[in-house]
């Protein structure tokens, strides 16, 4: 009788501790949240100071009021929530009321101690998105985001997905702050779990982890081509967590942990590919969790994110891989050195994509192969026209492919530049 009871106490005391780990959680979330609004309230302010309009708004707070308990049946739950609002809102006039005045020369609190108005709650709400981030995966893209994510977000904890060599590296570097090589261990208890694979390895990882899932974890993969991962995403049972499909438009031609330093990731572009199985919630969190950390997300469809990456990466890169083999093609190792003693600046870039991991890329090829070949079979007729033209001396269709050409770089910004 004493074991049986022993054993009910264990288990208690078991899901107890779970039950206050989540609460921890929602805490880390509810507190980030809070700081975002109370946040906004300088920039309310100033419009209200512009339109010269009172602080309080008994209006606007009455739809607050009535929006936040709209759908929550439970009277006594709704009731505490209308007590909880009403502090927070009485907080936000407070708040709104003590902020210094607007202008030229206005001195906020943060600036008074030295530090920048924004710098200090983009920490804040940086560290408690995702208190605890696993990526599986460490390579050089995954190596990338966990600086990133140590540099700005220094309260995140980071668990490391990947082969004991690897994870043993990640360590020493201080990239992570716990190693696993069990798949399922090291989701266990983290909001976010960013995919960071080679592509062909994403798409299974998915399916590997999608039993593994929880009701609010959030997973992202780094695969560069996003249909076959999306719609496998929509297909799976996730057990109640989201899916967004994930791009960060920085490497390098080298690969590996040990490369991830030599990445300038910072400010780069970071496409996100919401799904069915994406909540609205876990995007605007994902977009200002990516924002806290210098990169900028940006929210497009897989059809449009697949045609844009084949024409301005995936393209670019079989190109490169095209004309090194036809140089390379027939030659012995002499031979081609000997035609390589002359060679222009630009070669230099060519041979950077060159030097690529062949494998990765051969795995985008194939999960883009309707976009690639696609371009391919559309630059073929264009290169077949362009030697007729030099062929014929025919100067005005040249001209004519530099001229479309040239509005590019117009558009985005690097006309003017060398």
């Amino acid at each position: 009788m004493q074991s049986d009871r022993d054993t009910t106490v264990w288990s208690e005391l078991s899901r107890l501790e779970q039950l206050r780990a989540r609460i921890d959680e929602l805490d880390n979330l509810i507190t980030s949240l809070i700081a975002e609004r109370l946040s906004i309230c300088e920039s309310v302010k100033d419009i209200k100071e512009e339109l010269n309009l009172p602080v309080r708004d008994e209006a606007r707070e009455r739809q607050v009021m009535a929006k936040v308990t709209a759908n929550v049946p439970d009277i006594s739950i709704r009731n505490e929530i209308l007590s909880i609002y009403e502090t927070i809102l009485q907080s936000s006039r407070k708040l709104q009321s003590d902020l210094p005045k607007s202008g030229p020369g206005a001195q906020t609190k943060a600036s008074a101690i030295g530090q920048d108005k924004d710098a200090q709650p983009s920490k804040i709400r940086a560290a408690n998105y995702f208190p605890q981030v696993t990526i599986v995966g460490l390579g050089l893209i995954g190596g990338a985001l966990s600086e990133l994510i140590k540099k700005h977000s220094p309260g995140t904890r980071i668990v490391g997905v990947d082969n004991s060599a690897v994870l043993a590296k990640a360590l020493k570097l201080k990239l992570i702050d716990r190693a696993e090589t069990s798949l399922e261990k090291g989701l266990e208890k983290s909001a976010l779990v960013i995919l960071s694979a080679p592509p062909a390895e994403n798409v299974n990882l998915l399916k590997q982890i999608s039993p593994m899932l929880k009701r609010r974890q959030l997973v992202v993969d780094v695969t560069s081509a996003k249909r076959a991962i999306c719609e496998l995403a929509e297909k799976l049972d996730l057990h109640g967590a989201d899916f967004i499909g994930g791009h960060p438009f920085f490497g390098s031609e080298l690969s590996g942990l040990e490369n991830a330093s030599s990445v300038n990731a910072e400010g780069s572009l970071f496409c996100l590919i919401p799904t069915s199985a994406s909540s609205e919630i876990s995007l605007r969190r994902l977009v200002r969790w990516l924002t806290c950390l210098g990169l900028r997300p940006e929210i497009v469809s897989a059809e449009k994110h697949d045609r844009a990456a084949a024409v301005t990466s995936h393209l670019v890169q079989l190109v490169a891989v095209l004309l090194g083999s036809s140089l390379a093609r027939g030659k012995s190792d002499a031979e081609l050195a000997d035609s390589l003693s002359v060679r222009g600046p630009a070669f230099r870039q060519m041979v950077r994509l060159i030097k690529s991991p062949p494998q990765m890329w051969s795995e985008i090829f194939e999960l883009n192969a309707d976009d690639v070949s696609g371009g391919a079979q559309e630059l073929s007729k264009l290169l077949a026209s362009a030697a007729e033209a030099i062929k014929t001396h025919d100067k005005q269709q040249l001209l004519a492919h530099f001229a479309e050409a040239k509005r590019i770089a117009a558009l985005i910004g690097m006309d003017n530049q060398p």
